[in-house]
């Protein structure tokens, strides 16, 4: 069978530059899995994306598929044909639907019975019949949010299209794409290079389009922009500020990246660093500088996208710009510091957390009650944390975050400061955010730890009372977040918290604006689900092992993740089945019976191997309360398991279910007692 390579490039006006590794990504997803089922081989296949173009090459793609086999079974012999042997309608109609005459039909016999069947062998399709079918398909299925329509086109795609380039080896692949007719040519840098570019082959699409100032690779690029910005970081002995969201975007707005140094006023060095950084980065999508004690020097890195005789000129211009922008910075900042951060708490009542919940002054006043409660539980000062609290939204209201809402929380904290609150106040301000994401730096002061729960507490509560809880992939509230982000400020804080409590307070807290009456059961199994999730992803627990551990602790997280450190552990001692099988014949018991009696009494105890049970029952239980105090479950677990040898010549010698309902019924209590003995740390029979 003959393989050839194959190239797609679709160019366009330019592309989104935060969706263009999604589109480029999908698009090469969709065509592999066209190329797949369409029984096509291929060694390897790879995705181009630039700003107008997106391209996919598949190297020594097969000509032609497998010859396709069609087959299906028709009526029984018996529906099929009269007793004279004529075929009946339903042998007439199933030839019919197949294009054959009912003379033609085969015949099998199965262990089923016989019926009458059809198979047809049909040529497989040849590459240049299959690939703009599979292209259509998977052009209709990238990601698009808005669709856009060119000239009088009765057609839509994410940006109007110039060409349209599909090649198999040399030839050219005959079709008609978003209304551009195929061909083997395309462009290279809008202002670099002029014409069309004939492509011969598709191996030598990436180098030619090098040499006509376009570099297709994403990731080249990408690695490319990475090494001119590290190489003048450090003819400047200085270290890059390199932002990988931001180095994303920027790969996405050039094809041929020039890295060229600037600068900017050091007057501006005076504005809070963060703030800087956000300007910077948002405005102008340039990479600043810092020094060895990472401090701000006043230099940026920008990425041009064309090669210049007189680079200063570009530079020059990207100065004028930046400096205006850190101008706009400074006056909103000197702006915001004339009043202080209290007088911007009561404006927040002029900003809405959701309309069904009220504004963000009556969150507020909710977080401060909550995290004061916390507070105390967790050790924190209450006053700091109270303080912290009515302050803690306040910058929301301020031009700064209005300019840059990615600085909620920072900005608070440098206001905060500026007017002199205590400095834990401060730093609870800037805390209460975090983690901004499954893995972000968490709140380290225990007024921060306060506040950060009360605040996501606040918004599950809020959210699922009013019945808006995530479905699916959508999630406009970040509540998935918000559960992670308590998960870990817990747990990775060893704060011991019951969260039921929380949840209930925090409902009550609404006064009346709730119409779901189970919010808190909802939240806390909400929160419970991410754990499972979390705790799957970060230690390699398993589903078992999570309903374990949750059959017995429900809502005191870290707690629970202690819990399911333990019970992972046991599972790698070697005795740990003795525990496990004597949970389950215990269980299998209790299950089928009805308990009447839950206390022993001694006098019923007469056997001697229930004498012996019972007797390590009461030892057991007074040594593994104390073991659970001391939260060493591992301890509790290993020393469980040593009563499986009991446990057995109890079942082997007594007779449980017997004829006198009191001993039958103290027997049975002795089981129970023995059960919850089990389900201290975890109902180890669920795993």
């Amino acid at each position: 069978m003959q393989k050839k390579d194959f190239l797609f490039e679709l160019l366009t006006e330019e592309l989104p530059p935060k969706n263009l590794q999604k589109l480029s990504q999908s698009l090469l997803s969709q065509i592999e899995i066209g190329v797949q089922k369409a029984q096509l081989t291929y060694k390897a296949i790879r995705a181009f994306a630039t700003p107008r173009r997106l391209a996919i090459f598949i190297e020594q793609l097969s000509e032609d598929q497998p010859d396709q086999i069609a087959e299906r079974q028709g009526p029984s012999l018996s529906a099929a044909f009269d007793d004279e042997g004529n075929p009946t309608q339903a042998c007439i109609g199933f030839a019919k639907s197949c294009g054959i005459k009912p003379n033609q039909l085969e015949k099998i016999t199965t262990d089923k019975g016989a019926w009458v069947y059809f198979r047809k062998v049909e040529q497989g399709k040849n590459v240049a019949e299959l690939m703009p079918g599979i292209i259509q398909d998977a052009l209709s299925k990238l990601p698009i949010e808005k669709l856009m329509r060119w000239a009088d086109l009765d057609i839509e795609f994410v940006r109007p299209v110039h060409n349209v380039l599909m090649l198999y080896g040399t030839k050219v692949i005959d079709t008609t794409i978003l209304n551009d007719k195929t061909n083997n040519k395309t462009k290279g840098h809008r202002f670099l290079s002029f014409g069309l570019i004939k492509i011969p082959s598709p191996k030598d699409y990436e180098s030619i389009l090098e040499k006509h100032f376009v570099i297709v690779d994403f990731e080249k690029r990408k690695t490319w922009i990475q090494q001119q910005i590290e190489k003048i970081a450090k003819r400047k002995k200085a270290s890059p500020i390199i932002n990988e969201e931001l180095l994303d975007e920027v790969t996405a707005l050039v094809e041929y990246p020039v890295a060229l140094i600037a600068q900017f006023s050091k007057e501006f060095l005076e504005l809070p660093k963060e703030l800087i950084i956000a300007s910077v980065q948002k405005h102008q999508r340039s990479f600043l500088l810092e020094d060895s004690s990472r401090k701000l020097l006043p230099f940026f890195i920008t990425i041009s996208n064309i090669t210049s005789l007189d680079e200063t000129q570009i530079i020059r211009g990207n100065e004028r710009v930046m400096n205006a922008r850190l101008s706009d910075a400074k006056f909103f900042y000197r702006s915001d510091l004339k009043h202080r951060l209290e007088v911007k708490t009561l404006q927040l009542e002029n900003i809405i957390f959701q309309k069904k919940l009220g504004n963000m002054l009556e969150k507020t006043n909710r977080i401060a009650e909550l995290s004061t409660i916390i507070a105390k539980q967790i050790k924190a000062d209450i006053l700091k944390t109270e303080r912290a609290a009515f302050l803690c939204k306040a910058d929301l209201a301020s031009e700064m975050v209005g300019e840059f809402p990615e600085l909620q929380g920072i900005m608070g904290y440098y206001y905060a400061m500026h007017d002199k609150e205590p400095e834990n106040v401060s730093v609870a301000i800037l805390e209460h955010y975090r983690p901004i994401n499954a893995n972000a730096p968490l709140p380290q002061t225990a007024e921060g730890q306060s506040l950060a729960l009360a605040d996501r507490i606040d918004t599950l509560v809020g959210i699922f009372g009013i019945n808006k809880k995530p479905t699916g992939d959508k999630d406009p509230f970040g509540l998935r977040r918000a559960a992670i982000g308590m998960i870990r400020i817990i747990i990775e804080n060893h704060l011991t918290l019951n969260l039921l409590p929380f949840l209930k307070f925090s409902k009550e807290a609404y006064e009346g604006k709730l119409i779901n009456q189970d919010v808190e059961q909802e939240v806390l199994e909400f929160i419970l689900e991410r754990l499972k999730y979390w705790a799957i992803e970060q230690a390699n627990f398993g589903p078992n092992l999570f309903n374990a551990v949750k059959s017995v602790c429900a809502d005191d997280l870290s707690d629970f993740f202690n819990r399911m450190k333990a019970v992972f552990e046991f599972q790698k001692w070697a005795k740990s089945e003795n525990l496990i099988t004597a949970h389950k014949r215990v269980n299998n018991l209790l299950s089928k019976e009805k308990i009447s009696q839950k206390k022993i009494d001694s006098s019923l105890v007469v056997e001697k191997y229930e004498k012996k049970l019972v007797e390590a029952i009461e030892k057991k239980q007074e040594k593994t309360r104390k073991l659970t105090e001391k939260k060493e479950y591992l301890t509790v677990l290993k020393e469980l398991s040593s009563l499986r040898d009991l446990v057995d010549r109890f079942f082997d010698h007594i007779m449980v279910m017997v004829e006198d309902e009191q001993v039958r019924n103290n027997r049975l209590a002795i089981l129970f007692n023995l059960k919850a003995l089990f389900l201290q740390v975890a109902d180890i029979g669920l795993l």
